[in-house]
Order: C-alpha cells, then sequence, then structure tokens
C-alpha cells in the first residue's frame, strides 16, 4: 500500500528525508515536498553575499533543477497544519497525508530582541545582502572572536563580528 508523506519545509531535513525515501521507497511512498520558497540556499553562502564575494542571484539553487524524481516538490505558502487529520492547507489548496513531517526551519523574533531588527540580520538572503552596504562602509573599529559551537556531536568554530563602526 502506497502511503502519501507530506513534508513540509523544503530546507536541509525536508530535503534529506525527501531524498533517501525517493531512493529507498519509492515504491511504497507517494511524497510532496512543500516550501514557500523556489530555490534553496546554503546557509554559509549568505556571509559571502554579506561580504560582497558573489550576489543574493548566484547563492540560490532552484529546486526544480534538483528534487529528486518521485517527489512532487510545490511552492506555496502553509496556512494551516490540522495533525489530528494530518490535513495541510496553502493558499492553493489541501494536502492529506497518511504520515505528515514538518520540518519548516526557524524564524527570527526580532522584537524580542533589543536592537535588532530586519535590517540587522544575515540568517536571510535578503538581510545579508541588505548588510552588505553598511559592512562596505566599515572604516575601522571590528573586532573578530572565535569560540567553540557544540550542535549534536558536530564541532562548528563560530565566528561572531563585534563591531563598534557607528550605524551596525
Amino acid at each position: 500500500m502506497t502511503q502519501r508523506i507530506v513534508i513540509l519545509g523544503a530546507g536541509f531535513g525536508g530535503l534529506e528525508l525527501s531524498t533517501i525515501l525517493s531512493e529507498q521507497a519509492a515504491d511504497v511512498a507517494e511524497v510532496t515536498l512543500i516550501d514557500r520558497s523556489d530555490a534553496f540556499v546554503f546557509g554559509f553562502s549568505k556571509l559571502d553575499v554579506l561580504f560582497g564575494r558573489t550576489t543574493a542571484d548566484r547563492v540560490r539553487l532552484p529546486y526544480a533543477e534538483f528534487v529528486k524524481p518521485g517527489v512532487r516538490f510545490v511552492q506555496d505558502t502553509i496556512t494551516g497544519i490540522d495533525p489530528d487529520t494530518r490535513r495541510v492547507t496553502t493558499t492553493r489548496g489541501t494536502y492529506d497525508a497518511d504520515v505528515l513531517v514538518v520540518a519548516l526551519g526557524a524564524a527570527y523574533d526580532h522584537a524580542a530582541t533589543p536592537g535588532l531588527s530586519v535590517d540587522d540580520e544575515f540568517y536571510s538572503v535578503a538581510g545579508a545582502a541588505g548588510l552588505r552596504e553598511r559592512v562596505a562602509g566599515f572604516r575601522s573599529g571590528s573586532a573578530v572572536s572565535w569560540r567553540p559551537v557544540f550542535i549534536g556531536t558536530a564541532f562548528f568554530r563560530f565566528s561572531s563580528l563585534f563591531a563598534s563602526a557607528s550605524g551596525l
């Protein structure tokens, strides 16, 4: 019996699961992957946009070019999730699932952090592109500190930029 699997979010989690299902369960899974964006952006590439090494358009990887066979990609905005009935509502329709996977990632609450606004973040490509001019205007007063960050079992070096230049 074919299972209808609906995956919400086409970030790392949603893409990885849809890839595994495409490769290992194509005969028993009907996979639908829904995301509001038409393209994936690898997180660290936003730093290249921020520091002017590339443009926002060059770091976008359109889902249509790499979503696996057997996975139906839907670009749409999710407006409701009913976990009891496993029904998802989007701006253009509804999707019923035997298995519903919610992998929507994170979103900033800019108002929760005093001094942070949508003009001060580089989590999004638009934010990184917006900060490019401000960072390019630095003339003095910056320091970089490195500290280890543990995420699961992986070890990363995390760079934080503390700028004393006015306006940032």
